[in-house]
């Protein structure tokens, strides 16, 4: 309920109270730009004071720079003035220690671009999974540049496979390379060589991942369907052997436009 109010009381409770800056008001303000700079907080100070119709014309201008320079959104005009406030210093340090915001398009682009070479298998060409295989590599975001459809030789299997040449299985694998047409295929990209052998998988299908093109089209390990390059030095010398000559071409894809 309410209580009555006697109306010399009722006016002194509706009055403005006077207000005086003491040494202990301007030791608090100490206090509260002392945690402003170490906590990064901003402090408020309420509109309704600066509006006091009893406080004096210097204690208002000091409520209202305290105010301006103490806000965490100051007005427009303090904002865009020609001289940058105290804090601005300040947010500025702040800022410049902390890690810019990731663009990955901005941070690709400025990386280098390798090539790979893939190759699918005889049996990967017999089994009709080229088209798998391309868009696989598609879906990845790499670029197609080069493209082949040919009847490998003795002797390019050979020049190809030149690193495995002491190995007990060479002789068996360059008859399986000659056996049926093969597909020759040079990608672009950033970072193309890890990431096709990751969408490759490993070498025998039985250890190789599911989701990669191994774990889930390959069964034996002398029948693996595909290639891949393991370096970028390789992946351009074998880039060179293929010798797009039959079938080329150039893709601008929808991330190289200018």
């Amino acid at each position: 309920l309410a209580h009555p109010i006697k109306s010399k009381g009722a006016r002194d409770f509706l009055s403005y109270p006077k207000f005086s800056l003491t040494a202990a008001d301007t030791e608090r303000e100490r206090e509260k730009k002392k945690m402003e700079a170490a906590c990064g907080s901003s402090v408020w100070v309420t509109s309704s004071l600066a509006r006091s119709p009893t406080l004096p014309k210097t204690t208002i201008s000091l409520l209202r720079t305290t105010h301006q320079h103490l806000t965490a959104f100051p007005s427009h005009s303090h904002l865009f003035s020609y001289h940058p406030p105290p804090y601005a210093k300040t947010l500025r340090a702040r800022t410049a220690s902390k890690p810019a915001i990731f663009l990955p398009h901005l941070i690709a682009s400025l990386e280098q671009v390798d090539q790979t070479y893939i190759m699918v298998k005889p049996d990967g060409v017999q089994r009709g999974l080229v088209g798998e295989i391309i868009s696989r590599f598609e879906k990845k975001g790499f670029k197609l540049t080069g493209l082949k459809l040919f009847q490998c030789s003795k002797e390019l299997a050979e020049e190809h496979y030149k690193d495995l040449r002491q190995k007990s299985f060479f002789p068996k694998l360059i008859d399986y390379i000659t056996s049926g047409p093969v597909v020759s295929m040079a990608w672009e990209g950033v970072g193309v060589v890890a990431s096709a052998r990751k969408l490759i998988g490993a070498t025998d299908p039985l250890q190789a991942e599911p989701g990669t093109i191994r774990g889930d089209l390959a069964v034996q390990t002398g029948r693996n369907i595909v290639h891949g390059s393991d370096s970028p030095e390789n992946g351009k010398r074998e880039i060179g052997t293929a010798s797009y000559t039959t079938i080329q071409f150039n893709l601008n894809t929808c991330n190289n436009k200018k």
